[in-house]
């Protein structure tokens, strides 16, 4: 099974499975094709149960594609939030860095790329992360008491 949000980059849409695999479907020809699936789990972080979740689990932006991740998975863990957000190189099918997940249930990117944000369901935060990577720069802001969903300009 698929997340139902995906994101667009061009005439290309990335989906993420539950269990961990990104599907890109190509729609610029007549006929909208699907590009094999990889996985975003490496076999070690498979044995821990390593999934995606949230309600919006992913961000795309200029080839680099943000997932929210939790460790012991399993079948309904879909909508469990974030324990680590990872970051991923697209085109070379990589992991770049893994960044403290803050409880995120979705996750968007600024318009430039530079900044990704991230709804933290427990704490009914936004959470930008100011500095991407393995040592990302954390601020946080109270937004409501039951947000699900992150749409950026």
């Amino acid at each position: 099974a698929w997340f139902m949000s995906g994101e667009q980059e061009g005439d290309r849409y990335h989906f993420v499975s539950f269990k961990g695999k990104l599907v890109t479907v190509d729609v610029a020809g007549d006929t909208a094709a699907v590009e094999a699936p990889w996985s975003l789990v490496p076999a070690a972080d498979r044995k821990k149960g390593w999934r995606p979740g949230g309600y919006q689990p992913i961000a795309v932006h200029n080839g680099r594609l943000y997932v929210a991740m939790h460790p012991g998975g399993a079948e309904g863990s879909h909508k469990n939030p974030a324990a680590e957000v990872w970051a991923f190189d697209i085109a070379k099918k990589r992991r770049l860095a893994r960044m403290p997940g803050r409880n995120a249930v979705a996750l968007e990117t600024s318009s430039d790329g530079s900044k990704l944000y991230a709804l933290d369901a427990l704490k009914a935060e936004v959470v930008v992360y100011d500095r991407l990577g393995p040592k990302p720069r954390i601020r946080s802001m109270q937004v409501g008491e039951t947000s699900v969903q992150l749409v950026a300009n």
